[in-house]
């Protein structure tokens, strides 16, 4: 087994906890969801004995490791809003006939945020010490301009190294047509 298959230790907690998370009604742009799963998260890691920190309700980071480089996976816990002709309930897990889960931010991105924190406890639970320190970062305003970045920012510095596990990652070479320009 490589340690990268030591995340399926954790599948049933995975499912359980993307249930709670996916119940949380974090709708960009209406704080009090966001922040209650930005909460959410930070005391997760917390349980898990990780080192978990939150700036302005709006962002936060979990992190392991200490010195070196800093190396940052970004996620968000903000989802738009959930519109119509769901064929389940858009905040509450469900498993179609197909397999496939299904629930606001499965994919986009409180599966992926989810993920990132069990392979920081993953890491630690085996006792792996790198030389870098890993942060996995939260945001709550991705969806609506990436506001919660710029506050983040204000108290952090910029990782050294980063990537995101949005849209369809590790094999995403574009999304979806976005351009922002200033």
């Amino acid at each position: 087994m490589s340690f990268g298959e030591k995340i399926l230790d954790y599948k049933e907690e995975i499912i359980a906890d993307l249930g709670e998370l996916i119940a949380i009604q974090s709708v960009t742009g209406i704080q009090e969801g966001c922040k209650e799963a930005l909460d959410w998260m930070m005391k997760k890691a917390i349980s898990f004995g990780l080192k978990a920190e939150s700036f302005d309700n709006v962002a936060g980071h979990v992190e392991i490791g200490e010195g070196g480089k800093l190396c940052g996976v970004l996620s968000h816990l903000d989802v738009v809003p959930e519109g119509n002709n769901w064929d389940s309930l858009p905040f509450e897990l469900s498993v179609g006939d197909n397999g496939y889960m299904y629930g606001r931010g499965v994919a986009d991105d409180k599966g992926a945020a989810l993920i990132n924190l069990y392979c920081l406890r993953a890491l630690k639970d085996n006792g792996v010490v790198g030389k870098n320190t890993l942060r996995a970062i939260f945001g709550t305003n991705e969806e609506r301009g990436m506001t919660d970045m710029d506050t983040y920012f204000q108290y952090e510095p910029v990782p050294d190294l980063s990537i995101t596990p949005d849209s369809e990652y590790g094999i995403c070479k574009g999304e979806k047509g976005i351009i922002q320009l200033e």
